[in-house]
C-alpha cells in the first residue's frame, strides 16, 4: 500500500494510509489490521495534536480530520480540484495545496472548519 506511514509509539500502533483505500490502523501487540477511514485518491496524511489526523482525497476533492485512534470522522471538507499535501502551521492551521487549481486551503483542525483559502496560481 502506497502513502504515508506514521507511527504512534505510546499506543504501539501505527496508521498506513494510501491509495484508494484509506487508512488502517496496524497494532502488532493485537495482531490486528482494522480499517480507521475510507479515502479516494488518497495523497496527504497529516497526524495531527489532540488525537486527530488530517487525510487528503484527490479522488474526490475532500479532506477528512478523524481521530486517530478510532478512525471516527470529524468533518469531510470540500477543498480544490487534486488536494495533495497538507502541512501543519504553527499559527495553529492546516494548509492543503490544491495540485489542480492552484490554492492553498486553509483549514482550522479545532473547529473543523475552514476559514478560507489562498490563492498562489501556477
Amino acid at each position: 500500500m502506497a502513502g504515508g506511514i506514521t507511527r504512534r509509539s505510546m499506543q504501539r500502533v501505527a496508521a498506513v494510509c494510501g491509495g484508494g483505500g484509506g487508512c488502517r490502523s496496524l497494532s502488532i501487540a493485537a495482531r490486528s489490521i482494522d480499517k480507521l477511514v475510507e479515502g479516494k485518491q488518497l495523497h496527504g496524511v497529516l497526524p495531527l495534536t489532540n488525537g486527530k489526523t488530517l487525510s487528503t482525497n484527490g479522488g474526490d476533492n475532500t479532506a477528512t480530520l478523524f481521530e486517530s485512534a478510532m478512525g471516527k470522522v470529524i468533518a469531510s471538507m470540500a477543498t480544490g480540484i487534486n488536494p495533495d499535501a497538507a502541512i501543519f502551521d504553527p499559527s495553529g492551521l492546516v494548509l492543503v495545496m490544491d495540485g489542480e487549481d492552484g490554492n492553498i486551503m486553509l483549514i482550522a483542525p479545532k473547529t473543523a472548519t475552514s476559514p478560507g483559502k489562498i490563492a498562489v496560481g501556477g
